[in-house]
Protein backbone atom coordinates (compact mmCIF):
# COMPACT_ATOMS: atom_id res chain seq x y z
CA UNK A 1 0.00 0.00 0.00
CA UNK A 2 1.39 3.14 -1.13
CA UNK A 3 1.73 6.43 1.79
CA UNK A 4 -1.51 7.43 0.96
CA UNK A 5 -3.90 5.66 3.11
CA UNK A 6 -7.52 5.25 0.95
CA UNK A 7 -8.95 2.30 2.37
CA UNK A 8 -9.83 3.81 5.65
CA UNK A 9 -13.31 1.12 6.23
CA UNK A 10 -16.28 1.06 4.27
CA UNK A 11 -17.07 2.13 0.75
CA UNK A 12 -15.26 3.76 -1.93
CA UNK A 13 -12.94 6.21 -0.18
CA UNK A 14 -13.50 3.47 3.18
CA UNK A 15 -15.96 6.39 4.93
CA UNK A 16 -19.52 5.55 3.33
CA UNK A 17 -20.20 8.65 2.34
CA UNK A 18 -21.16 10.21 5.93
CA UNK A 19 -21.27 13.31 7.28
CA UNK A 20 -18.02 14.80 8.01
CA UNK A 21 -16.76 17.63 10.59
CA UNK A 22 -13.45 19.33 8.71
CA UNK A 23 -11.22 21.65 9.71
CA UNK A 24 -8.83 23.40 7.44
CA UNK A 25 -5.93 24.45 9.03
CA UNK A 26 -3.54 27.22 7.21
CA UNK A 27 -0.82 29.53 7.01
CA UNK A 28 -0.04 32.04 4.56
CA UNK A 29 2.00 35.44 3.82
CA UNK A 30 0.33 36.74 0.59
CA UNK A 31 -2.89 34.88 0.62
CA UNK A 32 -2.64 32.08 -2.08
CA UNK A 33 -2.83 29.52 0.13
CA UNK A 34 -5.74 31.15 1.87
CA UNK A 35 -7.75 31.33 -1.02
CA UNK A 36 -6.79 28.12 -2.09
CA UNK A 37 -8.64 26.97 1.16
CA UNK A 38 -11.52 28.59 0.63
CA UNK A 39 -11.94 26.87 -2.73
CA UNK A 40 -11.63 23.68 -0.60
CA UNK A 41 -14.12 24.81 2.13
CA UNK A 42 -16.81 25.64 -0.49
CA UNK A 43 -16.49 22.40 -2.35
CA UNK A 44 -16.87 20.27 0.90
CA UNK A 45 -19.66 22.36 2.17
CA UNK A 46 -21.03 21.75 -1.17
CA UNK A 47 -21.13 17.82 -1.09
CA UNK A 48 -22.72 18.58 2.60
CA UNK A 49 -19.63 18.32 5.19
CA UNK A 50 -19.32 20.62 7.76
CA UNK A 51 -16.24 22.60 7.00
CA UNK A 52 -14.43 25.12 9.26
CA UNK A 53 -11.62 27.39 8.03
CA UNK A 54 -8.84 28.38 11.09
CA UNK A 55 -5.42 30.62 10.80
CA UNK A 56 -2.55 28.02 12.15
CA UNK A 57 -1.94 30.74 14.82
CA UNK A 58 -5.34 30.37 16.56
CA UNK A 59 -5.43 26.47 16.79
CA UNK A 60 -4.51 24.59 19.39
CA UNK A 61 -3.40 20.88 18.98
CA UNK A 62 -5.97 19.64 21.26
CA UNK A 63 -9.14 21.02 19.35
CA UNK A 64 -7.93 19.09 16.06
CA UNK A 65 -9.48 15.75 17.81
CA UNK A 66 -13.20 16.77 16.98
CA UNK A 67 -13.07 16.77 13.43
CA UNK A 68 -13.07 13.54 10.98
CA UNK A 69 -10.27 15.03 8.86
CA UNK A 70 -7.71 18.08 8.70
CA UNK A 71 -6.48 19.58 6.18
CA UNK A 72 -3.22 21.38 6.53
CA UNK A 73 -2.22 24.44 3.71
CA UNK A 74 0.80 26.07 4.09
CA UNK A 75 3.19 28.44 1.75
CA UNK A 76 7.05 26.85 1.43
CA UNK A 77 9.11 29.44 3.43
CA UNK A 78 12.15 30.25 4.90
CA UNK A 79 12.66 30.34 8.83
CA UNK A 80 15.64 31.33 10.21
CA UNK A 81 17.81 30.56 7.33
CA UNK A 82 16.65 27.20 6.73
CA UNK A 83 14.42 26.60 3.25
CA UNK A 84 11.46 24.62 2.72
CA UNK A 85 9.81 24.99 5.38
CA UNK A 86 5.48 25.70 6.37
CA UNK A 87 5.17 29.07 7.18
CA UNK A 88 6.26 30.09 10.89
CA UNK A 89 2.40 30.03 12.19
CA UNK A 90 2.09 26.48 11.02
CA UNK A 91 5.30 25.29 11.90
CA UNK A 92 4.66 26.37 15.14
CA UNK A 93 1.48 24.56 15.27
CA UNK A 94 3.25 21.30 13.86
CA UNK A 95 5.87 21.57 16.14
CA UNK A 96 3.34 21.79 19.32
CA UNK A 97 1.53 18.66 18.13
CA UNK A 98 5.08 16.98 18.16
CA UNK A 99 5.62 18.18 21.76
CA UNK A 100 1.94 17.02 22.69
CA UNK A 101 2.13 13.79 21.09
CA UNK A 102 -0.99 15.06 19.54
CA UNK A 103 -2.29 13.95 16.03
CA UNK A 104 -5.08 13.58 13.91
CA UNK A 105 -6.68 10.37 12.62
CA UNK A 106 -6.91 11.85 8.55
CA UNK A 107 -5.48 14.35 6.97
CA UNK A 108 -4.53 16.06 3.33
CA UNK A 109 -2.35 18.74 2.76
CA UNK A 110 -1.67 21.26 -0.14
CA UNK A 111 0.86 24.20 -0.52
CA UNK A 112 1.73 26.97 -2.27
CA UNK A 113 5.19 27.26 -3.85
CA UNK A 114 7.45 27.49 -6.65
CA UNK A 115 9.36 25.15 -8.81
CA UNK A 116 12.15 27.80 -8.98
CA UNK A 117 12.77 27.04 -5.29
CA UNK A 118 15.81 24.40 -4.47
CA UNK A 119 12.75 21.97 -2.92
CA UNK A 120 9.58 23.01 -4.50
CA UNK A 121 6.67 23.00 -1.85
CA UNK A 122 9.08 21.75 0.80
CA UNK A 123 6.31 22.65 3.46
CA UNK A 124 3.59 20.19 2.23
CA UNK A 125 6.89 17.20 2.39
CA UNK A 126 7.52 18.68 6.39
CA UNK A 127 3.75 18.53 7.00
CA UNK A 128 3.85 15.05 5.93
CA UNK A 129 6.50 13.98 7.72
CA UNK A 130 5.22 15.26 10.73
CA UNK A 131 1.73 13.72 10.33
CA UNK A 132 2.77 10.43 9.20
CA UNK A 133 5.14 10.59 12.60
CA UNK A 134 2.56 11.44 14.77
CA UNK A 135 0.16 8.13 13.24
CA UNK A 136 -2.06 10.38 10.79
CA UNK A 137 -3.35 8.63 8.16
CA UNK A 138 -3.31 10.82 4.87
CA UNK A 139 -5.94 10.05 2.49
CA UNK A 140 -5.23 11.79 -0.69
CA UNK A 141 -2.07 12.86 -2.32
CA UNK A 142 -0.77 15.86 -1.42
CA UNK A 143 -1.51 19.27 -3.69
CA UNK A 144 1.80 21.31 -4.59
CA UNK A 145 0.40 24.53 -6.35
CA UNK A 146 3.56 26.18 -8.57
CA UNK A 147 3.30 30.06 -8.27
CA UNK A 148 -0.10 30.53 -7.63
CA UNK A 149 -1.11 33.82 -8.63
CA UNK A 150 1.32 33.89 -11.52
CA UNK A 151 -1.06 30.95 -12.77
CA UNK A 152 -4.00 31.85 -11.27
CA UNK A 153 -7.10 30.15 -13.18
CA UNK A 154 -4.86 27.33 -14.29
CA UNK A 155 -3.88 26.85 -10.18
CA UNK A 156 -7.88 27.23 -9.50
CA UNK A 157 -8.45 24.19 -11.86
CA UNK A 158 -6.22 22.36 -9.87
CA UNK A 159 -7.52 23.03 -6.73
CA UNK A 160 -10.87 22.26 -7.78
CA UNK A 161 -9.73 19.29 -9.47
CA UNK A 162 -7.73 18.02 -6.31
CA UNK A 163 -10.90 19.20 -3.43
CA UNK A 164 -13.03 17.63 -5.88
CA UNK A 165 -11.57 13.79 -5.65
CA UNK A 166 -11.21 14.39 -2.33
CA UNK A 167 -14.49 14.78 -2.03
CA UNK A 168 -15.39 11.13 -3.54
CA UNK A 169 -13.12 9.79 -0.67
CA UNK A 170 -15.53 11.27 1.53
Amino acid sequence: MSHVDSPLGRGRGGLANIHMNILIVYATNSGGTYLAGERILKILQGGGHDVEMAEAISVRPSIMKKYNLVIFGSPTWKVGGTEALPQEFMLTLLEQMRRESTSVQRYAAYGCGEKSFTIFCGAVDYIDTVLKGLGARKIVPSLKLDGYYFHLLDNQKIVDKWAGELLKLL
